[in-house]
């Protein structure tokens, strides 16, 4: 059978008693990860392992490139940081073909009445999707740019206006999402040489 593996964050699994049930429960503290992902086909490897929810919170309101880290359950989460943190698990995933499968914590935006973080009151906001299923977060993109056969282009961080980094010099880093083998930006009506896609 499929065991899910929780990436929930550390406090919160730790508070439950489940931070000691490592491989043996299949629940593990965030923190843990990549011990257990290093750990996991040698030592259960008759087991198909799946990693749940995994996700950042994120506001298309708020903007910070580069984020800093936001604090659990505090009012700032950068939409730049979510991105970040899902570009960073899919990494590791995708090198693990031994995963039955991932599941990302969650789609869309939700209520949720006990919450009091991010941009508002009473909001999950680690949907990939805002609540009112208007806007699709930059982690969204990324993602459809990974899974989809249909040609995806993406620049990242448009709602990032202005940008610090121009303010504070005449150089930008362009961040693109895309799932094409090569890019080519073009400013002011001038081609910039073509990028090979990492």
């Amino acid at each position: 059978g499929v065991r899910a593996v929780h990436a929930r964050g550390a406090g919160r699994a730790a508070a439950r008693g489940h931070a000691g049930r490592h491989l043996r429960g299949g629940v593990f503290a965030a923190r843990r990860a990549p011990r257990v992902l290093r750990l996991a086909p040698a030592r259960l490897p008759a087991r198909a392992l799946a990693i749940s929810e995994y996700g950042a919170g994120a506001s298309a309101l708020q903007q910070q490139d580069p984020p800093q880290r936001p604090k659990p359950g505090g009012p700032w989460h950068p939409e730049q940081y979510q991105a970040l943190f899902h570009e960073a698990y899919w990494a590791q995933i995708r090198t693990r073909p031994w995963l039955a499968g991932s599941f990302v914590w969650l789609a869309f935006d939700h209520a949720s009445a006990g919450r009091n973080e991010g941009d508002r009151p009473g909001i999950n906001d680690k949907g990939l999707v805002t609540y009112d299923r208007q806007t699709r977060k930059e982690a969204f993109l990324y993602y459809q740019a990974q899974w989809s056969r249909r040609p995806v282009l993406h620049i990242a961080n448009r709602r990032a206006t202005p940008r610090a980094a121009v303010q504070a010099s005449s150089r930008a880093d362009v961040k693109v999402y895309t799932n094409g083998r090569r890019v080519t930006l073009q400013v002011n009506g001038v081609d910039l040489p073509a990028q090979a896609v990492r």
